[in-house]
């Protein structure tokens, strides 16, 4: 197996591991509760999962080109088609299981407090104790905590796509250093061929002269023998 093959096989095993981090990850956000305490880090778990899902997606599509690369090249990476067969099996099952990740993080509609009904404008007017306006303002916190921290996964998001456009043109550039190199093979056994049927032409062309000069002597010896010897 070639350095490109197995640089391919230890990607896929970091996607694998990244897949198994998210659904676990998705798991305990699913057991969290959906009070107001529990929705500022539900918010910001869920934009973290959200990061990490579609980080999944550029590598699995990473895998796929390079895979695609490793199959129009077996022969020249070494690899046969019996492990390409399994290659891509195994990339479609991580492609199913990013897809199931991308479904069950597709937010559902939030069901409205008291069957939707709006509270009462006199309940409204009704005077307060110092406890009750002090979990307003908490609740106010903490709902304005959580734009905060979708806004933070999405930085957060960005951040790990840059890292990962980084990794792929520095795939791409060890692709083309890789066809540069063999283009330069290729071009230098065609010098050599080249060079080759040049020395077998000169050896034709002095066989000739050589034929040539030997007829000429065997007609000198023949007109020798039978002109001047008489």
């Amino acid at each position: 197996m070639s350095d490109q093959a197995a640089r391919w096989r230890q990607n896929f095993q970091k996607a694998r591991a990244t897949a198994a981090q998210v659904q676990g990850e998705l798991q305990k956000l699913e057991l969290l509760g959906t009070d107001a305490a529990s929705r500022s880090e539900r918010a910001k778990m869920s934009a973290t999962i959200r990061g990490k899902a579609s980080q999944l997606k550029i590598e699995l599509d990473q895998l796929q080109r390079g895979l695609e690369s490793l199959s129009s090249n077996s022969a020249e990476n070494e690899v046969t088609r019996k492990s390409i067969t399994q290659f891509r099996d195994e990339l479609a099952q991580a492609i199913a299981e990013q897809q199931e990740i991308q479904k069950r993080l597709r937010p559902s509609a939030a069901p409205e407090t008291n069957g939707g009904a709006r509270p009462d404008r006199g309940a409204e007017m009704q005077p307060v104790s110092q406890r009750q306006m002090l979990d307003r303002q908490q609740q106010m916190m903490r709902e304005m905590d959580a734009p905060l921290a979708a806004l933070e996964g999405s930085v957060n998001n960005l951040q790990q796509v840059s890292y990962t456009i980084r990794n792929e043109i520095s795939m791409q550039n060890r692709l083309l250093d890789s066809t540069n190199q063999a283009a330069d093979r290729t071009s230098s056994r065609l010098n050599r061929v080249r060079s080759l049927f040049t020395r077998f032409q000169r050896l034709d062309q002095n066989r000739c002269l050589g034929l040539s000069v030997v007829l000429l002597f065997l007609c000198l010896v023949v007109l020798f023998i039978y002109v001047v010897l008489p």
